[in-house]
């Protein structure tokens, strides 16, 4: 015997939603930039700012007394520069090795946002607003 399967007359039901596309990976810290060199549509970000201003910043982001923003800032700087000599001795973390390098002390975090939203390959033009981005301003 065979078995029947009844047909539905009418419009086939509506499709499940689906999951929005794939994009593309961020990758984010310490020699991404030379990790994903030579992959398509890359965007390499590099953020600077003058050792004051990370110290100032520090100290107020972990709550920590100028001092030891100061030790922690020294410490992190020593810790990247170590990183990159030991795993890209021939290739040191210096502007022509990144698409892009904003001052994080001179350009206000809406207009960094901005920037790289303009400099990302396939974004149009009319997305790369800063409207949703918070108006913090760098002092």
């Amino acid at each position: 015997m065979h078995a029947h399967r009844a047909r539905r007359a009418g419009p086939p039901p509506p499709r499940p939603p689906q999951p929005p596309p794939r994009s593309s990976p961020n990758i984010v810290g310490r020699g991404g930039a030379y990790v994903t060199r030579g992959m398509p549509h890359g965007l390499h970000v590099r953020l600077v700012a003058p050792r004051e201003f990370r110290v100032k910043a520090t100290a107020e982001l972990l709550g920590l007394p100028i001092a030891a923003a100061a030790d922690w800032v020294r410490e992190k700087d020593a810790s990247r520069d170590a990183f990159y000599r030991r795993h890209w001795p021939a290739r040191p973390p210096v502007p022509e090795n990144f698409s892009m390098v904003l001052n994080a002390a001179a350009v206000p975090v809406p207009q960094q946002v901005g920037a790289i939203l303009a400099a990302l390959p396939g974004v149009p033009a009319a997305a790369a607003t800063t409207e949703n981005v918070s108006p913090e301003t760098n002092e």
